[in-house]
């Protein structure tokens, strides 16, 4: 299996980023591509000649065509996808599998030690996504995107980059992540103590708690906690708490004449300013805004 080598500060330069949908039976596009493009297959079936070859994507294929493919369909069909278009002068450069994995491994431990560089992503040219919660994070994560960048602001850019590069990270770290491994995350023992992180986190979400308190709480280290929380459930511990907060938060926009300042103490955020930050970030829009698109 071939798979692409992807410096991760190409993800700035990327330019559209969207959903495609065929409701009716279409022809997907003949074309020469000019960016470096993927696709996320969400429903249906698409069959194309990629480079002379027949390829059917189906739900959950993940699919890399670097600048110059060709792309011609054989037939109409029903189709969902989303799309992420990266600038065709990006320098990538293609692996085999072994050595993919091999540079990987070294990049994971260069950062375990600490060492401060923009990692690089390596992803195979094609692969299908079987866990359920990492897909639902993806689908979830490009159905809240925009479709362009090419005018936003420095500061959208930047987050833009920031979100971009985790959904992707996390494609890597699922692909590379041994079958052991996954197991080892399913196992018994690890389900119960996502059950015991989720009871805790949904009893105390309105409280300000930290890493160290839940390390007392479980007699585990915060970073083991934190990895078979966030495989297990596709979020980190703290983006779980922030969920449960917003949802509550929602409800009092609608339900309550109270301020964002009593909300935000209500729900548990340390700051109004804070709690509108989270707010923007999770939501899309300001607190204030959706109150009013929404009453």
């Amino acid at each position: 299996m071939s798979y692409v080598r992807i410096p991760l500060s190409c993800l700035f330069d990327s330019l559209i980023w969207g959903k495609e949908c065929f409701h009716m039976p279409r022809m997907h596009v003949s074309r020469k591509t000019t960016d470096h493009i993927f696709y996320f297959i969400a429903e249906g079936e698409m069959t194309l000649l990629i480079n002379g070859v027949e390829t059917v994507l189906k739900p959950r294929d993940v699919i890399f065509f670097p600048k110059g493919s060709t792309q011609a369909p054989t037939k109409s069909t029903f189709c969902t996808y989303f799309f992420l278009h990266i600038n065709g002068d990006a320098p990538l450069s293609f692996l085999d599998e072994k050595v993919a994995k091999a540079q990987a491994a070294l990049q994971k431990e260069a950062f375990t030690k600490r060492n401060a560089f923009l990692p690089i992503l390596y992803l195979p040219q094609k692969t299908s996504i079987e866990d359920n919660v990492l897909w639902k994070g993806l689908l979830d994560f490009f159905s809240h995107c925009r479709t362009s960048i090419v005018c936003r602001s420095v500061e959208e850019r930047l987050e833009h980059f920031y979100t971009l590069s985790k959904a992707l990270l996390s494609i890597q770290e699922y692909i590379l992540t041994d079958k052991d491994t996954q197991a080892a995350i399913s196992s018994p023992r690890n389900k119960a103590l996502v059950k015991g992180i989720k009871q805790y986190v949904e009893g105390n979400y309105t409280q300000s708690f930290d890493s160290y308190t839940l390390e007392k709480v479980f007699f585990l280290t915060f970073n083991h906690l934190n990895r078979v929380f966030r495989r297990a459930t596709g979020q980190t511990i703290f983006a779980y708490r922030n969920t449960l907060r917003l949802d509550e938060a929602k409800n009092l926009l609608l339900l309550s004449e109270a301020s964002l300042s009593e909300i935000a103490t209500t729900v548990g955020f340390e700051s109004e300013g804070y709690f509108c930050r989270i707010f923007k970030k999770y939501e899309g829009i300001a607190p204030k805004t959706y109150r009013k698109i929404h009453r």
